[in-house]
């Protein structure tokens, strides 16, 4: 009996044992399951293919419209204007009336100018016949002869303040103001009016001292006018300043510009495009897929599914890209979203195509 005590006792031990250890499995939570690895993180991209076309290096400056020839008219003689001819704005010729002051006064100053005259060509004509019957000494006729010489020059002084009454165009052009009123009284030397030549029209800039080399008299610029809804111009560099602004280290450049239709108006805003080089077959990029890399600059493109970083060299700038001069290869996909987080070699997925980028 207490040999078959012996025996059961360790049997009832394992099965305990076995049972304790079948609960334990069997209690929640308590499942252990297999540790798998983690799956790779595939990271959303959009791409474009990088694809070699002519790229034009522009300088591209604001600049400001100015009339061709401006200038003021003065009044020659004093007086209160008595007429103004043509409205504010219209074309008028060379020597067209613009303003006529009160010529009653100058009137009567020629007419009395002329009665001087007539008076003395009269006493000069019976003192010649007095000098030469030898009455009138030599002394005497010439003093006749100078007063003759005085009354000339006072009519044709009164011809001319009288032509002066009537302020003409001194150029062909538009009548841009008129400073006076009718019935205004002005001094001589007072500016009366602006007229202003519009065809052609200068488009002044400041081209700063790098570009200068570019920048040759004569030659044939872009000018566009496209925030004033107007189509982009040809005009011609006539003017180079020699002289720079220290300050600012840029130096002023006029353009002629065309102008039958009278559309581009003096103050309008425009921008001047001058080509200093020509690039064919150049890989450019859009600026916001270069990443800054402390002292160098880098791309991402796809290869094989994965994305793979590329240290890039750039060149110039074109608007919103910039030129690639090395690290990419014509064709290769460039990865321009989801770019910003990823690393070299990290498995992507392409989600997207862009055909252009601006």
């Amino acid at each position: 009996m207490q040999m078959f005590k012996k025996q059961l006792i360790p049997g009832i031990v394992i099965i305990f044992l076995i049972a304790l250890v079948a609960a334990l499995f069997l209690l929640p939570g308590a499942t252990r399951s297999i540790e798998q690895p983690p799956e790779e993180r595939v990271a959303d991209v959009r791409v474009m293919e990088l694809n070699p076309d002519d790229l034009l290096d522009v300088i591209d400056l604001p600049a400001t419209v100015e009339p061709f020839v401006s200038t003021e008219v003065p009044a020659e003689v004093s007086g209160r204007i008595d007429w103004i001819g043509p409205a504010e704005g219209s074309i008028i010729s060379k020597g067209a009336p613009i303003i006529r002051i009160d010529q009653r006064t100058y009137q009567a100053e020629l007419n009395e100018a002329r009665a001087s005259y007539d008076l003395a060509m009269n006493n000069h004509k019976r003192m010649q016949r007095l000098y030469e019957e030898g009455i009138v000494s030599k002394d005497k006729m010439d003093e006749f002869k100078t007063s003759v010489a005085t009354s000339v020059a006072r009519l044709d002084m009164a011809k001319v303040q009288l032509e002066k009454a009537s302020i003409n165009s001194p150029i062909a052009g538009v009548l841009n103001d008129v400073y006076f009123d009718v019935g205004e009284y002005v001094r001589q030397g007072d500016k009366v009016a602006e007229i202003v030549v519009i065809d052609p029209v200068k488009v002044l800039v400041r081209i700063p001292e790098k570009d200068i080399p570019y920048i040759k008299k004569d030659e044939r610029v872009d000018v566009v006018f496209k925030m004033n809804g107007l189509e982009d111009r040809r005009g011609t560099i006539n003017y180079l300043s020699v002289v720079g602004n220290a300050a600012t280290r840029t130096y002023d450049v006029e353009i002629t510009v065309p102008n039958p239709s009278h559309e581009i108006l003096p103050s309008m805003i425009a921008r001047v495009r001058v080509v200093k080089q020509h690039i064919p077959n150049a890989i450019t990029v859009p600026l916001f897929s270069v990443i800054p890399r402390g002292d160098y600059k880098a791309v991402f493109v796809e290869n094989d599914g994965r994305a793979e970083e590329r240290q890039v060299e750039l060149g110039i700038l074109a608007g919103n890209s910039v030129q690639i001069l090395s690290g990419l290869q014509p064709h290769e996909r460039l990865i321009v979203e989801g770019h910003r987080e990823l690393t070299d070699g990290e498995k992507i997925r392409v989600v997207g195509v862009a055909e252009e980028v601006s």
